[in-house]
């Protein structure tokens, strides 16, 4: 069940990051500071509950196709706000990530059309619009506390919130039966086979990169804080091209790998673009000094 399987890695990654604070921050929010978290935590909500919902329903290739667009999402709201310059090696930088992104994803595959894949797409858009607005959102609290607390707080509403939608979702046969067609009537059971993915996504995708990312929130423009969600399928490609050079892959076939070919040529784009960026950043960062 994907919902309990994100209600379990909120709930855990909430007190691991309030650990977190506590042993790496002296300032901490006062209990009547914690509502203004609120909106962090449903921008993390939306992003977490529609990325997961969507893969279930569709397909991970089209929500890693999607992922990249989440720069070109952040730079236009940032603009449009006025929080950031509509400069031309920015703009091109975020363009050319998401391209890049979304070339060494796409190039060479088959993304079916059918019904689950149109509400998928729009499951993804709402995914990476919440991520984008979760750091547009957690910029002006930063100004009065601190990272990972930021961070620990938006999880710990995020974590409400995806409870009381399993609590909604896990008793109504036929929205469960939708989301998860293979689940056989077990809401709340999380497959051995899954535990290990789960403690993944627990202790380095929700805990420590939710963290560092917020932590560079306060330092780098929004844009250049998610211009780096392109380098995810070139990571992605490097490490399977590693696993399949060293006969992981033979002795794992249920995994799928596949080694890069020409879609590798994105991730030239990608690094290309990410330098513009970095550029753009300090170019802007010298004209304010």
């Amino acid at each position: 069940n994907p919902i309990f399987f994100a209600l379990v890695r909120e709930a855990s990654s909430g007190p691991l990051l309030c650990t977190w604070a506590f042993l790496a921050e002296s300032k901490r929010p006062a209990w009547n500071d914690l509502h203004k978290f609120f909106l962090p935590g449903v921008c993390m909500f939306l992003n977490q509950f529609c990325y997961i919902v969507g893969t279930k329903l569709s397909s991970p290739i089209l929500g890693a196709a999607w992922q990249p667009s989440q720069p070109v999402i952040t730079a236009a709201l940032a603009i449009l706000i006025g929080w950031e310059r509509a400069t031309c090696l920015k703009v091109i930088g975020v363009l050319l990530a998401a391209g890049g992104g979304a070339f060494m994803v796409c190039f060479g595959r088959t993304i079916q059309s059918g019904s689950q894949e149109q509400l998928g797409n729009f499951l993804f858009f709402l995914n990476c619009l919440g991520n984008s607005l979760y750091i547009l959102c957690t910029r002006p609290l930063m100004q009065k506390f601190p990272p990972i607390s930021t961070t620990a707080w938006s999880y710990c509403w995020a974590a409400v919130l995806m409870g009381l939608t399993s609590l909604i979702i896990n008793n109504i046969p036929a929205a469960f039966d939708t989301i998860c067609p293979d689940c056989d009537g077990q809401a709340w059971a999380i497959p051995k086979h899954a535990i290990l993915a789960l403690l993944y996504y627990i202790i380095f995708l929700s805990t420590f990169a939710y963290g560092v990312m917020t932590w560079a929130n306060q330092y780098a423009q929004a844009s250049s804080v998610l211009a780096y969600t392109a380098l995810q399928p070139l990571t992605a490609a490097v490490l399977a091209f590693v696993l399949i050079r060293s006969g992981y892959s033979e002795s794992h076939p249920k995994t799928d790998l596949q080694e890069p070919g020409w879609n590798a040529l994105g991730g030239v784009a990608i690094l290309v673009a990410l330098a513009m960026i970095i550029y753009d950043s300090k170019l802007t960062e010298q004209k304010l000094i």
